[in-house]
């Protein structure tokens, strides 16, 4: 299976924003002088969170699309 130019920079997005998302969450945590466990539940938040909601809208637009284009082809 080959990868579309959209999924192609779908990954490269989602690589690129997890270690900046993980270095956001540190921030944030180490200025409100959290421990050691805040400080990675945030760093993993910050990370994972908005790549996950990011391909599921992603995914999401693109069924719609298909779903609404079928409807012209028919």
């Amino acid at each position: 299976m080959r990868l579309g130019g959209w999924q192609r920079m779908g990954v490269v997005a989602s690589a690129l924003w997890l270690p900046y998302g993980a270095v956001y969450g540190c921030h944030l945590s180490l200025a409100g002088n959290g421990n050691t466990e805040e400080i990675h539940a945030l760093m993993a938040f910050y990370a994972f969170a908005p790549v996950v909601a990011g391909w599921i809208v992603a995914w999401g637009i693109a069924w719609a699309g298909r779903w609404i284009w079928s409807g012209f082809v028919k």
